[in-house]
């Protein structure tokens, strides 16, 4: 009984590590863009942009792609913790949480990418949805109760 309380408190600490480690990486990548690209930051001067110009395809189908991801998190994350309940295996509850974590940061490098190929100034909306699905995804005490509750 104690060897198993332990490893769930282990796993639950490696999982938060884990999450918090891809949180900060979000961050980062922000950072790179502040360095390497300024003035999608709004700190440099840029080349002032027509009204005509238009939203690169690269853009629309990452936007596309990154809303099917971040929906898919939340699914694969809710079967995972209905299938950690349902067996007991509070382990389940430690790889969706990463899973959806990692999802997540996908969305956010796939605004990094339409920053540096498309230099486009609203990169912040990726950033900010993988940002806010990572933290959503942060392993729940709650979650982790119902899985090791004994009948």
């Amino acid at each position: 009984m104690q060897n198993d309380d332990t490893g769930t408190r282990v796993g639950y600490i490696v999982a938060i590590s884990i999450c918090t480690a891809i949180l900060v990486s979000q961050f980062l990548f922000l950072l790179m863009i502040y360095f390497v690209k300024p003035e999608l930051m709004g700190l440099a001067p840029s080349q002032s942009q027509s009204e005509s110009e238009r939203t690169p395809e690269i853009v629309l189908v990452l936007a596309v792609v990154s809303i099917v991801v971040l929906v898919a998190s939340f699914v694969i994350k809710k079967v995972l913790i209905g299938q950690a309940v349902k067996t007991r295996v509070t382990a389940l509850i430690f790889v969706a949480s990463i899973f959806g974590c990692s999802l997540c940061e996908s969305v956010t490098l796939f605004g990094l990418l339409t920053a540096f190929v498309a230099n486009y100034p609203y990169f912040y909306a990726f950033f900010a949805a993988g940002i806010i699905g990572t933290i959503l995804h942060f392993p729940s005490q709650s979650s982790i109760d119902a899985a090791s509750y004994k009948t």
